[in-house]
């Protein structure tokens, strides 16, 4: 079995979840096992199926331009000098 642990910084939050666990007669380890399960079922994983990977796929294929690291780093640069000038 492998542990996890996990800091809630939320006190509200973690006794609304140990609220709900209580009342629906399971864990808190069971109902964050059930949330993990529901991201992704083990091998169900296609990054070729995956809907951000279709679509820069079909951006690219309409034209859409990647800004080089250069140009990435310019209009940082342009952004943060009209925030902070």
């Amino acid at each position: 079995m492998a542990k996890i642990t996990l800091y809630i910084d939320d006190a509200e939050l973690l006794a609304t979840a140990k609220a709900y666990a209580q009342a629906h007669h399971t864990s808190l380890s069971k109902l964050v096992t059930g949330y993990f399960k529901t991201l992704h079922p083990a091998g169900a994983y296609d990054p070729d199926n995956n809907f951000f990977t279709r679509l820069h796929a079909r951006l690219r294929a309409q034209g859409f331009h990647e800004p080089t690291d250069e140009e990435d780093d310019a209009a940082r640069a342009a952004y943060l000098e009209g925030k902070y000038a």
